[in-house]
């Protein structure tokens, strides 16, 4: 279905992968390094146990270091000369990659999302080791990672990133572009609209109040990815479509006829459970499950022993305490996403534990703040909104950012700070304030300020008036601000 070809991939040129990820730097997609498979099967990190071979970041913070900046690039890859590449997926790098593992049945689903949405026309196509990468532009909305929407189909959006050419395969093969279909003088087209609507459009609740229904144009591919997904829970032909029948006559409109119906179910009944017809798999517990789903997660621990998650969170990033309920609610949310059923809670608690086990033994030790970090010249401050974003501040000026390099954690008590706008004046404020004059005022401003200084000291600010001096007022807009 695709022509294959591949890049000049001569073992005397050692700066190939350099050249190449100068390249996408280049074209305004983030880079960062990631191991490399060794000639015995291994990854390069060490780890015996590694099910991420070649796969996975040698830095830490990858979603907010990942660079175009070709200093960086350089340095990384003279440490790293045979490290493989990362693209980060997302808005930062203005790219979404539908990821299609053949495998697990990725052509049949690739060719299931042609058929729905016509012939897909100008973006850019990458042979993995074991199936295909299709790059898209980003949409300029928030579109996180989603798997499994169909049987080896997965999407890397926001928080993602993927591996490139001319990168290695743990099996031995090379991350190659398609010939027709190579970044170079290719403008990136975005997903089709009915694709788009099929991503968004979540499987069935199994709730009787839902009320959203399914349009012509992505009724085949949601039936089908519907079906797929009861199969994976290891559920037969007849079954699957007694369920889909009442599925299409609630949810469909307007409803598909049953041969469709049919036609649906039983190519989604071809697969085994989780994979391609009469695939044998190891049985895998659910924990094992979990702790795979989160292995791509940064760990850490705190000086004082506390053990830490890092998740990504729409643009930006959540700091998450394991053994908060949040952590155990994030997780849960993970492997439903996935499989399309809920985790039981010893699950849960066997992959918490080991994975405090990997943070406390394992990790590396680094701090925590709540509301404002100062790590040499430069303080930050977190916003506390829902787009996790932290205010940088520098001797040269300030900037608004999603992946600080420092954690912050935010009790559920703590409230958002507005977002900044450049353009305004402290000056604005005193219109709001009854100071008696240029003095009062300096202190005040002066005391505003060193609130945001992380380290101290911290002057006490003691206002004095009489009756209906709005002393009051003015202490609730001063704790406002900060």
């Amino acid at each position: 279905m695709l022509n294959v070809t591949t890049l000049d991939t001569d073992e005397s040129n050692k700066n190939e992968l350099l050249d190449h990820a100068l390249y996408y730097a280049s074209l305004g997609w983030h880079v960062l390094p990631l191991h490399s498979p060794q000639g015995d099967g291994t990854c390069s990190c060490g780890k015996s146990e590694c099910d991420r071979v070649g796969k996975h970041p040698r830095i830490k913070e990858w979603q907010h270091n990942a660079t175009t900046d070709d200093q960086t690039i350089r340095e990384w890859w003279n440490e790293w000369p045979d490290a493989n590449i990362g693209i980060q997926t997302g808005e930062k790098s203005g790219l979404i990659v539908l990821d299609f593992d053949i495998v697990k049945g990725g052509d049949k689903s690739l060719k299931l999302l042609i058929s729905m949405s016509g012939e897909l026309t100008d973006y850019v196509a990458c042979r993995t080791g074991g199936g295909y990468h299709l790059y898209f532009a980003h949409s300029g909305a928030t579109l996180g990672n989603k798997q499994a929407l169909l049987p080896g189909f997965d999407l890397r959006g926001d928080g993602g990133y993927v591996v490139a050419p001319p990168s290695q395969h743990k099996n031995g093969k090379q991350y190659c572009w398609e010939s027709n279909h190579q970044p170079e003088g290719r403008t990136l087209s975005q997903m089709p609209e009915s694709l788009i609507n099929f991503i968004n459009t979540p499987l069935p609740s199994g709730k009787t109040g839902r009320r959203e229904k399914i349009k012509e144009g992505t009724r085949n591919a949601w039936l089908f990815r519907t079906a797929a997904a009861m199969r994976g829970k290891g559920m037969e032909y007849d079954a699957i479509l007694e369920r889909v029948k009442k599925i299409n006559e609630s949810f469909c409109e307007p409803p598909l006829s049953e041969s469709e119906l049919e036609k649906a179910v039983g190519s989604a009944s071809k697969y085994e459970p989780d994979g391609e017809p009469g695939e044998k798999k190891e049985k895998v517990s659910q924990s094992q499950e979990l702790l795979s789903l989160a292995a791509e997660f940064e760990l850490f621990r705190t000086p004082e022993k506390r053990c830490f998650m890092v998740v990504p969170v729409g643009k930006g990033k959540d700091v998450l305490e394991l053994k908060e309920k949040k952590l155990r609610l994030y997780l849960g949310k993970l492997y439903f996403d996935r499989f399309q059923r809920p985790p039981n809670a010893q699950a849960l608690k066997d992959a918490i534990e080991v994975l405090s086990a990997k943070a406390l033994y394992g990790s590396e030790e680094k701090k925590i703040f709540t509301r404002t970090a100062m790590v040499g010249d430069t303080i930050f401050i977190d916003l506390c909104s829902q787009e996790k974003e932290v205010v940088q501040i520098t001797p040269a000026g300030w900037d608004v950012i999603t992946h600080s390099p420092v954690h912050f954690i935010a009790p559920d008590t703590m409230k958002p700070l507005p977002r900044p706008q450049r353009g305004g004046s402290i000056e604005q404020l005193r219109a709001l304030t009854n100071v008696k004059n240029d003095d009062h005022w300096i202190l005040m401003v002066a005391w505003m300020i060193m609130a945001f200084i992380p380290n101290g000291p911290f002057p006490i600010l003691v206002i004095q008036g009489e009756q209906g001096s709005s002393r009051s007022t003015h202490t609730e807009i001063l704790k406002a601000v900060i």
